[in-house]
Formats: structure tokens, sequence, C-alpha cells
């Protein structure tokens, strides 16, 4: 800084001139990974067109989620259960899109996908792509936690694993993904056990190809599912 004095008179005035602020040019590169098809623009004030993504009159799609590839825009998943009658089915259903969500397909998880109960149903579904786009699904099934992985954007996964439980009270999870800090990617799973008011962790540093015991990250007392606010964030 630098600070000069004037007299002039009896009045004393100051001039000051502060730093300037750093000032730096970044430039960014990404490089996408796919065939890229351009997507067809929003005309200004056009009307905005809706997309029936699951396309299913027999039943009814609840608590869904979606993410996008950061390394192709135009990959879209999404993941949801199926309701008839008011019941959660033992089907739940991964969707995604190669054109920027202008058309979709279905990929189905099942029994014959986990190896579980073909009675039980498929619930609390969610899902997270990774730096590297790999997609990454979790559900629960049976009382246990499933995590499985995909690397051509949903359309087809590699075997899952079951991260957690059997465990009376299994209940809604999170994901996270990020770097390990050594080079890898890391996928974290934020859990809720209703029967003990408890929530756990587990993590992978594999990409999610194989995760940790989970450990108890509660130090509250949690008296009721109602007080809790919980996610994961690798940051």
């Amino acid at each position: 800084m630098f600070r000069r004095t004037i007299r002039k008179g009896r009045k004393k005035r100051a001039l000051a001139f502060e730093p300037l602020e750093r000032r730096d040019l970044l430039a960014v590169s990404l490089n996408l990974g796919g065939p890229q098809v351009p997507a067809p623009l929003l005309t200004p004030g056009a009307a905005v067109e809706n997309v029936n993504v699951s396309d299913d009159s027999d039943f009814r799609q609840s608590e869904m989620s979606v993410d996008v590839n950061p390394t192709n825009p135009l990959n879209l998943a999404g993941f949801s259960h199926r309701v008839a009658g008011g019941t959660t089915q033992p089907v739940i259903d991964v969707y995604f899109s190669e054109d920027g969500g202008g058309n979709w397909s279905r990929t189905q998880i099942d029994s014959g996908f986990d190896g579980l109960s073909a009675t039980a149903a498929r619930f609390d579904p969610t899902i997270k792509f990774d730096s590297r786009g790999v997609l990454h699904i979790a559900y629960g099934v049976s009382n246990q936690l499933v995590t499985a992985r995909s690397t051509d954007g949903g359309q087809t996964f590699q075997p899952p694993t079951v991260v957690a439980g059997p465990t009376n009270g299994l209940d809604k999870w999170n994901l996270a993904v990020g770097s390990d800090g050594l080079g890898g990617e890391a996928v974290y799973i934020v859990y809720h056990v209703i029967n003990d008011n408890e929530l756990f962790l587990t993590g992978s540093n594999d990409g999610g190809q194989s995760f940790v015991p989970p450990v108890s990250i509660t130090d509250i007392g949690i008296t009721d599912d109602s007080d809790v606010v919980f996610f994961a964030d690798p940051t």
C-alpha cells in the first residue's frame, strides 16, 4: 500500500492506494468419452417438451434420481422404484440416455441380477457418476445394501456387491464420489439403521469394486428418524 499525506491550510488529506488484486488466466480442457451427437437447442420461448422416460403403463415410479456423466454430458442416467397398488415391487429400473435426454432405454435390476430374493422389494435407489464416467448405483433388498457399477453409462452392470447387512432397519443411503488422494477414485456410502438409531459409513478406494466394512459414525443421540439429516461428500 502507498500512502501520502497532503497538508493544505489546517486540513489534512490522505491519498491511499490499495494493491491490485491478483489475476490469473485459467485454461480448462475436457476430454469427452464416447461418440458425441449434438443435441437440438431449445428455441427461446418455445414450449418445453416432456419426455416419458419410463414409458410404463403397468407401474408407477417413485423416489427417482438422475445424474449426468461428466465425461460425456449427453449420457444421462436415472434410477427409480416400480410401484403398484402402493407397494414397492421386487424390480427396480435404471434408465439411461445417450442423446442428452431425448431418448431413453431401461436396464432392469432384479433377483436375476443380484441373486437375492425374487419377491422382496428393491427400494431407496440412488445413483452417481464419478469423474471417470463410471456409474454407481445403490439400493436395498431383504435388509441388505447392494451396490454395483457400470462402465458403459448404465447399459450393463458388473456383478453387484452387498456392502451392508442383513440388518433389520437398514434404511436410506447416499452416494458420494471423488478422488481418494492417491490417484484413484473413491466411493462413499452413508446409511441409516432405524432400529439402532445409528449412522454408518462405508467406502471404496478402487472405484467401487470392493468396500471396507461399515463403521458407525453416530456420536450424538438420535431419538427419531425425523431427527436425521445426513449426506456424503468426498471433499
